[in-house]
């Protein structure tokens, strides 16, 4: 087994991840000026849709059983 066929995998991995973060970091930036300016109904509906990753954990989701 070589090197490389051990650390490409995780070397791409990392180079997904850090793309996803940045890219998230911006959209939420952008999603919490937006929620800090405008005052429209529903508006606590998509904040709470917003803040559930952060209350809900993904382990969490995977105990739910559809259908």
């Amino acid at each position: 087994m070589q090197w490389n066929d051990f650390f490409a995998p995780v070397w791409l991995s990392v180079q997904v991840s850090l793309i996803a973060s940045i890219i998230v970091f911006f959209l939420a930036l952008f999603a919490a000026k937006a929620m800090k300016q405008a005052k429209f109904p529903g508006q606590n509906i998509v904040e709470t849709l917003l803040m559930l990753p952060l209350v809900l954990p993904p382990t969490v989701v995977g105990f739910v059983q559809i259908g």
